[in-house]
């Protein structure tokens, strides 16, 4: 029976891990921190850890990819997005090393869609060393919770709820457990706001990653009963305050998970309102709250998004102007994310111009969501086409083939 010994045996997975890994990730002390936080991955067996070494490119978590920039001086930096903001952008190399870009100086900026993460790691190394590394890795971050994962999934909105904030579960299972049980989204999200109050942000804020999750997966799934429900759960009652969880599952979650399928917000919510006028005062009543939340410095960033969002779906002749202040290159990323998607989310007319001329004081990222924007319709893609014919250098070359082509990042 071989005896216990140090992970990897012999200490070999550490000296592995130090020259293979230890320039992107970090364990006991040792490393960078560039990739994923291997401490997240305590659900992960050997199996997945194999997988992800021989085949790093076929599951890419969207923060982790690649981007690269070149300057105007002819210079090419690339690595991970880890700061950005309307004035630069920071770029993370693996070892750690950081690239602090003035946007000005900026002359193009792409984003990969393969892993940071180098194809072929596996041929630096033996067998016994990849087995030595998956052990000491697995070893350190420690192991999944016994049995875990074989325990079956809570399938009754009651258990849910309490499952979705267990933090001893991993996210891939709580997600799983929204996903699998279409049609009660609204019955947890009551759950989990049950007992949320206006003056306990706490936990109002500990709870609302998994309220938007949740809201997110009704407004994908854009079924008429269950967003009439989830709008009836989100919408605050005649004369109470749009709390920050209800901005999060209307914006964040509805809305944004609309959008995210390719419909127009506004028409899908309009019809919920047309089939039960009831709703329809605590809908305006919400619009004009989150026009002033959308304000509010007093209120998080992410939330005030969210509240962006929201405003889109108002009067176009009062959403549009109130957006439109949020697309400055001086405005939080942040904000003006909130401000492109809610713009994109508007049908009419002058949007196509608004957000063509917004692309210079744009973050790349809300960059890319104003070209989706602009190929959302015909109207919008004769537009960008109309500007680049006659201005090439407003696209880069990879804006240019999706414009030739009408796909959005998305698609």
């Amino acid at each position: 029976m071989r005896s216990r010994r140090s992970p990897g045996g012999s200490n070999g997975g550490i000296v592995v891990f130090r020259k293979q890994c230890s320039a992107c990730h970090r364990v006991e002390e040792h490393g960078f921190v560039v990739g994923p936080d291997l401490t997240a991955l305590t659900n992960r067996d050997p199996q997945w850890m194999l997988s992800a070494i021989l085949d790093p490119n076929r599951e890419v978590d969207a923060r982790y990819v690649s981007w690269s920039a070149l300057s105007e001086d002819g210079r090419v930096v690339s690595g991970l997005v880890v700061e950005e903001n309307a004035a630069m952008i920071r770029l993370r190399e693996s070892g750690g090393k950081e690239h602090e870009l003035l946007r000005d100086s900026i002359e193009q900026l792409r984003a990969s869609d393969r892993s940071l993460m180098p194809e072929g790691l596996e041929k630096d190394m033996t067998t016994q060393e990849v087995s030595d590394l998956i052990a000491y890795v697995i070893h350190s971050i420690g192991t999944p919770a016994p049995m875990a994962a074989d325990q079956p999934l809570p399938r009754q909105a009651h258990a849910i709820a309490p499952f979705l904030l267990d933090e001893s579960q991993s996210i891939e299972r709580r997600q799983q457990a929204i996903d699998q049980r279409p049609g009660m989204g609204p019955a947890i999200l009551n759950l989990l706001a049950l007992d949320l109050r206006a003056d306990d942000l706490a936990t109002q804020y500990k709870r609302i990653p998994w309220i938007w999750r949740v809201a997110l997966a009704v407004g994908r799934r854009s079924d008429d009963g269950e967003l009439h429900d989830a709008l009836e759960s989100g919408l605050p009652r005649s004369g109470d305050p749009l709390l920050d969880w209800q901005a999060v599952v209307i914006g964040g979650g509805l809305i944004n998970g609309l959008t995210q399928i390719g419909q127009w917000p506004g028409d899908r919510i309009a019809a919920i309102l047309d089939a039960d006028p009831s709703l329809a005062p605590r809908w305006q009543q919400t619009l004009a709250m989150s026009a002033a939340m959308a304000d509010d410095d007093a209120v998080k960033k992410g939330t005030r998004y969210d509240a962006l969002r929201i405003v889109a779906l108002d009067d176009p002749e009062k959403a549009i102007p109130h957006l439109k202040r949020y697309l400055g290159a001086d405005v939080d990323g942040e904000l003006q994310m909130g401000a492109v998607s809610g713009l994109a989310d508007i049908d009419a007319p002058q949007i196509g111009a608004l957000l063509i001329e917004s692309l210079p004081g744009l973050t790349p990222r809300n960059r890319q969501l104003a070209i989706d924007g602009l190929l959302r319709n015909d109207i919008r893609r004769a537009a960008l086409t109309a500007a680049f014919d006659k201005q090439p250098e407003i696209l880069t070359d990879d804006e240019a083939k999706r414009l030739k082509h009408g796909k959005a990042a998305s698609q």
